[in-house]
């Protein structure tokens, strides 16, 4: 049965008490920049960065304060009630604080928005980890953006067509450069989807702590998919000779799936991925992925091979 929270039907924005977690707007001696009640509610400097990478509508503040406001008697959808609860819920500020909330908030927006889709499983920790860096506006529309313009509404369609390219792509680039673990994963039995799903449907946000998810977004809203292919393929590159020492399913799975998104995990899963100086740096981790030498026109070709398999295979 689905349940209602309390929404105010006028002017729903002067509720808000959200404002970005991240910290990315302190000096360097720990105070805020912008120390103002007013500036603390902006999107940080790396928000702010995103958000002359995309089109905006032309008043984003007033469309989303509508779609809110269409919004309010909408009841909550079970499943998102379900997963509201366990979004970051190591994060007091989604746990128990306003985050919670805005989740809520700006995913019924976004089924006004969008009821054609509505809300899918994953996006409740993409909009908890753009909430991280930007104020509510912002986040709505950055996630609008990912779904319309990053082709990540392929994602939760039904029948997963993004899910299923995507996994086509690191198949084929597995193979490519590294054949010894593609015969490795056909000799157990281990497709892409298992382990990659998750990377794949919230873009790594459920894999690791909130804290880091902002590198992700840093190059996917400049790279798109493409960065995200590198990112793929320099994690199991950098795994590639302990899964191939791996003799069982579950050992495979135990060195490429965290087992959770807190940051002993997060930690533990570092680790595994430490090559040189970069010892439990993801920033390096991510950098290194963000220049690995693939031809883009050749991910680009990958891509859409891909959409022309996953059709014919539907037919």
């Amino acid at each position: 049965m689905d349940s209602k929270e309390n929404f105010p039907s006028s002017n729903p924005l002067s509720t808000s008490t959200h404002f970005p977690q991240c910290g990315c707007n302190k000096s360097r001696s720990g105070s805020k920049l912008h120390p103002c009640p007013e500036t603390l509610r902006e999107s940080c400097r790396k928000g702010q960065k995103w958000l002359k990478l995309v089109r905006l509508p032309q008043d984003p503040k007033s469309s989303y304060h509508k779609l809110l406001t269409l919004s309010c008697n909408e009841p909550t959808n079970t499943q998102l009630a379900l997963d509201i609860s366990r979004t970051y819920s190591q994060v007091d500020y989604f746990s128990n604080g306003p985050g919670r909330q805005s989740i809520i908030r700006l995913i019924r927006a976004f089924c006004i928005y969008n009821p054609s889709l509505g809300y899918v499983q994953g996006m409740n920790y993409i909009i908890a980890s753009l909430l991280w860096h930007t104020n509510e506006i912002d986040a709505f529309w950055l996630f609008v953006i990912l779904i319309e313009d990053y082709e990540l509404r392929d994602n939760f369609i039904p029948t997963f067509p993004g899910l299923k390219k995507h996994s086509h792509i690191i198949d084929f680039l597995i193979n490519h450069h590294i054949p010894q673990l593609y015969a490795h994963f056909l000799n157990l039995n281990i497709s892409i989807e298992i382990f990659a799903t998750d990377w794949f449907l919230t873009l790594f946000t459920s894999t690791m702590p909130i804290q880091f998810s902002g590198e992700i977004f840093k190059y996917f809203f400049t790279q798109g998919w493409a960065f995200f292919y590198k990112l793929c393929l320099e994690i199991i590159i950098r795994l590639s000779d302990k899964l191939l020492s791996a003799n069982t399913f579950a050992q495979v799975l135990s060195y490429i799936k965290p087992h959770g998104n807190s940051l002993k995990h997060w930690k533990s899963f570092i680790g595994t991925l430490e090559k040189g100086r970069d010892k439990g740096d993801w920033k390096k981790i991510i950098k290194a992925a963000s220049v690995l030498d693939i031809n883009e026109r050749f991910l680009h070709c990958l891509s859409h091979n891909a959409n022309n398999f996953i059709l014919a295979s539907d037919d």
